[in-house]
């Protein structure tokens, strides 16, 4: 699982095209409330990275695009997405990347295998739970 160690080196995997979507990895352009609260959910089965910040090209699918955020109180933010809108709410691990004016970048979220997943979704009366298969997040049944 690759867990970047920079905003430099998250830069640097987006231009020359080594960054793809997986069952342990997503890349999001933007924090959106319940998107986050999917992704972790989804992730929580195997464990896995979720990058905010990153775009893809919606023609070629690819993880092409850098979108470098506002980063104050962001980790905080996804913490508090993950708290209220996830039961039982699972552990999470947010890390910021800044770029080098400290005040814009990246957030990576490491989101170990929960030994209590799946995790419900429950932000927006979604009431369900999701998995992950190959790259993308599906509806798992009750059972």
């Amino acid at each position: 699982m690759w867990i970047p160690e920079s905003a430099a080196e998250i830069e640097a995997a987006v231009n020359s095209g080594e960054l793809f979507e997986s069952a342990i990895f997503d890349a999001k352009q933007e924090i959106v409330t319940k998107a986050v609260a999917e992704d972790v959910a989804a992730m929580t089965t195997e464990g896995g990275v979720l990058l905010y910040g990153v775009g893809e090209d919606p023609k070629t699918h690819r993880l092409t695009t850098l979108h470098p955020f506002e980063l104050d109180g962001e980790c905080d933010r996804i913490s508090r997405i993950v708290a209220t809108s996830i039961s039982e709410v699972p552990v999470i691990d947010p890390r910021p990347y800044p770029k080098d004016d400290d005040t814009k970048g990246y957030v990576a979220v490491v989101v170990p295998p929960s030994p209590r997943a799946p995790h419900q979704v429950i932000v927006g009366g979604d009431q369900r739970y999701y998995g992950r298969t190959g790259a993308n997040n599906r509806r798992l049944g009750e059972a």
